[in-house]
């Protein structure tokens, strides 16, 4: 198996693949089945220092 550690900024990540930003938790217990995962980084939600518009509606589409 190839070895897809990498580091950045010294940080150093056991994988290089993580979650796609912005998943479905809302509470503390959905965040820990996120931590729980084989990702080496977890995105949660994006910030910015000046306020900006967002997304047009709908910006959450479920699909079971």
């Amino acid at each position: 198996m190839s070895n897809i550690e990498y580091n950045y900024k010294n940080l150093n990540f056991i994988t290089c693949l993580g979650n796609a930003s912005g998943p479905c938790c809302t509470t503390f217990e959905e965040l820990s089945e996120i931590g729980k995962s084989d990702a080496g980084a977890i995105t949660i939600k994006s910030a910015t220092i000046e306020p900006r518009e967002g997304n047009p509606k709908p910006r959450y589409f479920e699909n079971n």
